[in-house]
């Protein structure tokens, strides 16, 4: 079984209604919806928390890992990228632009 996510865009959806400048709620939308596939979301979501706080390099990852699943390569990688440039040491993100890199080669 996953993660309730639908619990989590549920209380996510009501902190942007209470706190429409919540970047870490649009943050966790956009991992949320990451995790059901629906990527289209996720980047909408994505984009709007990277609007409030551009410095958060998980945005940025969940935004990538969107981008990747919908075969927007180039968009992923310079997502991936600005991840790892915020945050070097997220691992994950590393592992993301080795996928990306393979997907551009082929």
């Amino acid at each position: 079984m996953i993660g309730d996510y639908a619990k989590a865009i549920e209380d996510s959806n009501s902190i942007t209604q209470l706190m429409p400048n919540e970047d870490f709620a649009y943050g966790t939308l956009a991992i949320a919806f990451v995790y059901l596939k629906n990527y289209p979301e996720a980047i909408k979501n994505a984009d709007i928390a990277i609007r409030i706080n551009p410095n958060v390099g998980g945005y940025h990852f969940a935004r990538s890992e969107a981008n990747f699943a919908m075969g927007k390569f180039h968009e992923a990688l310079t997502d991936v990228n600005r991840s790892i440039e915020l945050d070097p040491k997220y691992a994950p993100a590393y592992q993301v632009r080795t996928n990306i890199y393979k997907a551009l080669n082929t």
